[in-house]
């Protein structure tokens, strides 16, 4: 049955609110005696119950009616007894169908949802709650409401803020991120796959051209080394420039070969000695590859990295570092390291040729030079060698260079 509802709970109509349609500002706070019992009292009097009151004290309570947050009061006995223009809006339902009306008989399942629950709860226990909670309506259609709802002298008091654009950006946000993700990992497992396949196919490609190289080699010997046979001087030029270039192609596939295998290899990372590292291998520079070059080893700091893959890391930096500055009158190169950023950064630097910054980005590509094959022998393949070794430890490579100004590469390596 419909209760009586005393007029108490509706504005004057003759008063008129400044912030018609707008929100209350932050922090303000009703308080519930005053509004239900005391709203026959004068607006100012009535608005000093507000936080913040020097911001609003012209403003008269009519501003409850038509405030954007939905504000409604249930007695103990979940009959509605106030609800202004936004719960209206909100649940759908015109005020003669909810004045004087119980929640139950409006909403007759609602006995078993959360909310009801949480209303019950905050009815008997006098507590405050703050939650989030969706509501379907009779059509289907569903909206979704943050809700407040706080004792008051008759009941409770519900304010609900519609939040249903804001889960409907969330939602795609979140549609968005898990298309994405779902995408990075397909590209992810495909790139995987494409890298098996490739080092796969450069290690067998690699390994069966050494194979007819054997052969030719093997020719050309018994050729240069049979006395019989009358082979006029340029007939052995041809003979020494067809081995020159066997052996020059035995180097690049034997190159190949090791940057293939580096995707095969596994990381196992110790502490190492970089210093003793990089002494060790100037020694075997020494002896192996006499040179003049000055070389000169900072005081480097110990790594956490494979000790084999990072010794070709510094065979291959150092050995780079020689060759360019071959042509210097005093060649030397400087090996040293300082700490930046939760990372250990090693540096390798001559005083040789250099390069032009501009093709910078192609320093560690396989197979590229930066100086013409005659000047300066290799295969193109140390640097992508390096490069791939410290991605496999987490770090980065890069360098730094000037033509006629030497050159400095960098590389770093976790802390």
């Amino acid at each position: 049955m419909k209760r009586q509802i005393s007029n108490a709970f509706a504005p004057p109509a003759s008063q008129t609110s400044l912030l018609r349609g707008k929100r209350l500002p932050n922090n303000y706070f009703i308080d519930m005696d005053d509004l239900t019992n005391g709203i026959r009292e004068e607006p100012i009097k009535m608005l000093r119950q507000y936080r913040a009151v020097s911001e609003v004290a012209n403003i008269d309570l009519s501003v409850v009616e038509d405030m954007i947050e939905g504000l409604q009061v249930l007695d103990f006995d979940w009959t509605y007894l106030y609800v202004n223009n936004a719960v209206v809006r909100q649940i759908k339902k015109t005020r003669e169908e909810l004045l004087g009306h119980t929640l139950i008989e409006i909403f007759p399942d609602v006995e078993n949802t959360n909310v009801f629950s949480a209303l019950k709860k905050c009815m008997e226990e006098r507590t405050f709650l703050h939650f989030e909670n969706e509501f379907t309506y009779s059509d289907g259609t569903v909206s979704w409401f943050e809700l407040s709802i706080q004792p008051a002298p008759q009941g409770i008091l519900i304010l609900s803020v519609d939040i249903t654009d804001r889960k409907k950006a969330e939602a795609e946000i979140k549609k968005l991120n898990e298309e994405l993700e779902l995408k990075v990992e397909e590209r992810t497992a495909l790139l995987t796959e494409l890298n098996k396949e490739l080092e796969s196919f450069s290690y067998s490609v690699s390994h069966d051209l050494r194979a007819p190289l054997r052969v030719i080699n093997g020719y050309l010997t018994i050729l240069e080394g049979n006395q019989d046979a009358r082979l006029d001087e340029s007939i052995k030029t041809f003979l020494k420039r067809i081995r020159n270039n066997v052996e020059k192609m035995d180097a690049l596939i034997h190159a190949l070969l090791a940057f293939a295998k580096l995707g095969r290899k596994e990381v196992r990372k110790i502490k190492v000695n970089m210093k003793m590292l990089a002494e060790n291998i100037a020694q075997d520079f020494k002896a192996m590859n006499p040179h003049k070059a000055e070389i000169l080893i900072g005081n480097l700091d110990e790594a956490s990295a494979d000790a084999m893959l990072i010794k070709q890391v510094f065979i291959n930096l150092l050995s780079n570092a020689i060759k360019y500055s071959t042509y210097s009158e005093a060649p030397r190169v400087e090996i040293d390291s300082y700490k930046k950023d939760g990372t250990i950064v090693y540096s390798f630097r001559d005083n040789g040729v250099g390069f032009d910054m501009t093709y910078a980005d192609k320093l560690f590509g396989i197979f590229q030079r930066m100086h013409p094959e005659g000047q300066f022998e290799g295969t193109g393949v140390g640097l992508a060698i390096v490069q791939r070794i410290i991605n496999k430890h987490g770090g980065k490579v890069w360098a730094e260079g000037k033509p006629g100004e030497g050159a400095v590469f960098y590389f770093s390596l976790p802390e």
